[in-house]
């Protein structure tokens, strides 16, 4: 009979090296992870980041969605970082704001956006910018942030109703001058409600708070690509995966099902 104490320990370590950084071991005599082999850990890498092409399936369309995959999600694992705790150690008080978009660039707007000039909307809940807009696909929709869906997306999944995709785009912004922005209830700005500052109301507890704001309200704006719980910054995928970042940056957004080009 193996002791509950050997148990827990044997449980632990098991979870441990489990949840390890992809492409390292763990070593119990110093209790951390380390890459014991560097030159055939970046000889696997550099050979599993490489696109390959898989023929004889019986549909494109399934070889295509399963090369992208395969190719995304090992740039992931060795390039991004994993979000094993989701978006709850994210402030949602305002010093940081979200926006979930199809289109690579954050302050691009469909023809339908309420927001005026070169404003966009921003959520305060990271979890609700992510997950309606980044990679929600619900086509019964009025908004084309959420019925549409953008070619890179066709390519890892095949859209259908009200499903979340396996990938989308995600930004975060720093601004100038948090105490200033104007905060409103979901639709009350293209209602004409009133807004408020985060000084006014407590809106870390609005599941669905909203500012409108242009680029110049922000000190710093981070893009990532977001594939299976992972994430990505723009800026360090064009460097270590040029080719798939010219991807990303070439998607476009697509409004119905009906629409050429679909894959």
């Amino acid at each position: 009979m193996v002791s509950f104490k050997i148990f827990l320990e044997e449980f632990v370590t098991k979870k441990r090296q489990g949840n390890r950084p992809f492409g390292t071991m763990f070593d119990r005599s110093e209790d951390s992870f380390s890459i014991k082999d560097v030159d055939s850990y970046k000889k696997n890498r550099d050979d599993s980041v490489q696109y390959k092409t898989t023929m004889g399936s019986g549909s494109i369309s399934n070889d295509i969605r399963n090369d992208e995959n395969k190719h995304i999600g090992e740039v992931m694992k060795y390039y991004g970082f994993s979000l094993k705790e989701g978006f709850d150690s994210l402030p949602k008080d305002g010093s940081l704001v979200y926006r979930g978009h199809k289109d690579p660039n954050p302050f691009s707007k469909g023809e339908d956006s309420k927001a005026t000039e070169d404003s966009v909307y921003f959520s305060s809940n990271p979890a609700y910018a992510y997950s309606v807009y980044s990679v929600g696909h619900n086509p019964s929709s009025t908004q084309v942030g959420q019925r549409g869906f953008n070619s890179l997306q066709s390519r890892v999944q095949e859209p259908r109703e009200n499903t979340k995709f396996k990938i989308g785009y995600f930004t975060t912004a720093t601004p100038k001058n948090a105490d200033d922005i104007m905060w409103y209830l979901n639709f009350g700005y293209e209602d004409g409600q009133k807004g408020f500052t985060r000084l006014e109301r407590d809106i870390k507890n609005i599941y669905d708070a909203e500012c409108i704001e242009p680029k110049e309200s922000f000190s710093k704006i981070r893009t990532y690509l977001m594939y299976n719980g992972y994430m990505i910054g723009f800026d360090r995928l064009k460097k270590v995966q040029p080719d798939l970042y010219n991807k990303v940056m070439s998607s476009y957004v697509i409004k119905s099902k009906n629409e050429p080009r679909f894959i």
